[in-house]
């Protein structure tokens, strides 16, 4: 009775502690942010001299990283007419790399590169290791994949991934850009990063495990830009979704606020969705349903209105036959 007295105590002061530091964690991030945003680069003459103002009381290289994040996802857009940039014959590596931070502060927009670079220049101007990773891309539209380049900067000797071009917002329709704060993309967990993030070199998957490039592509997929909007992990996590013996498929979501309406569909064919679990205390969220003969799902999530259902694609997820 007393080791199970002393030991409910103990859970129930660090469940305290847990919770105490997680609200300290957003409220600093959020104070973070709040800083990198009241800088006007117009006060300075290059991004170094911006960094610097910028972190100068800063603490810790954790909150460097996120303010240098947090500026760039504020004051960059995505501009794809900055693809058709050639750069002058005879240019070094490092000229180029100088051409395009230069650019990029003081025009305000750029393509992935573009964001990475000027990334890696700030967060060197305060002392953060940080290196530009290239590699591949996938989106919700499982058929895109495309070239792409983000970011590592090592934290407290451990490295940490960003990507502070889909940070900044997201492409839709097209060439219409969306500058919305992605903060999910920000020192993401690398199991997570690598649903759409391939780097060309393996050691940047940071995975005990690497996945090969056909592993990659074929993996299910989910928004997690904005937590409060999207997905945060899956189960079974990476693999396509298997049917039981019943014929209903099953897949365990974990959300930070759950949608008021969840749609499935088939292609462009809605399904019944057989059973929802209510959340758990971590946020889980059981889906039943029967798939039919479909390989794979989409999962739309949203809410109701008076003037009708409002539903975002989640994410996508194949389906053994």
């Amino acid at each position: 009775m007393l080791l199970n007295s002393i030991l409910k105590q103990f859970f129930t002061a660090f469940f305290i502690l847990f919770c105490t530091f997680s609200a300290y964690s957003q409220a600093e991030f959020t104070e973070i942010d709040a800083l990198a945003r009241s800088f006007q680069k117009s006060k300075y003459d290059s991004p170094e001299a911006l960094a610097k103002a910028m972190c100068q009381n800063l603490k810790t290289d954790r909150d460097k990283a996120r303010a240098i994040f947090a500026w760039i996802a504020d004051n960059v857009r995505y501009d794809f007419k900055s693809m058709d940039f050639v750069p002058p014959k005879g240019m070094s590596r490092a000229e180029l790399e100088a051409t395009r931070i230069e650019r990029t502060y003081k025009k305000g927009k750029g393509v992935c590169e573009d964001y990475s670079v000027l990334y890696k220049h700030m967060a060197g101007a305060v002392g953060l290791e940080c290196v530009l990773v290239s590699g591949n891309s996938r989106s919700l539209m499982r058929s895109t994949l495309g070239d792409h380049a983000w970011n590592a900067v090592k934290i407290d000797g451990k490295w940490q991934l960003l990507d502070a071009t889909w940070g900044a917002g997201y492409v839709e329709g097209g060439d219409d850009f969306n500058q919305v704060f992605q903060p999910g993309y920000f020192f993401t967990d690398p199991r997570i990063f690598s649903i759409n993030h391939f780097p060309k070199e393996e050691k940047w998957q940071l995975l005990d495990k690497p996945l090969t490039k056909e592993e990659f592509k074929s993996r299910p997929v989910f928004s997690y830009g904005i937590p409060e909007l999207g997905v945060l992990d899956m189960q079974p996590f990476g693999s396509a979704l298997t049917r039981a013996a019943d014929g209903k498929v099953e897949v365990r979501l974990r959300f930070l606020q759950v949608p008021e309406v969840i749609r499935l569909k088939m292609g462009t064919r809605e399904i019944l969705l057989f059973d929802r679990s209510e959340p758990d205390q971590d946020g889980w969220v059981t889906l039943r349903f029967h798939a039919g003969s479909g390989r794979e799902l989409q999962v739309w999530g949203g809410e109701q209105t008076k003037n009708g259902v409002h539903t975002r694609l989640l994410g996508v997820f194949p389906v053994k036959p």
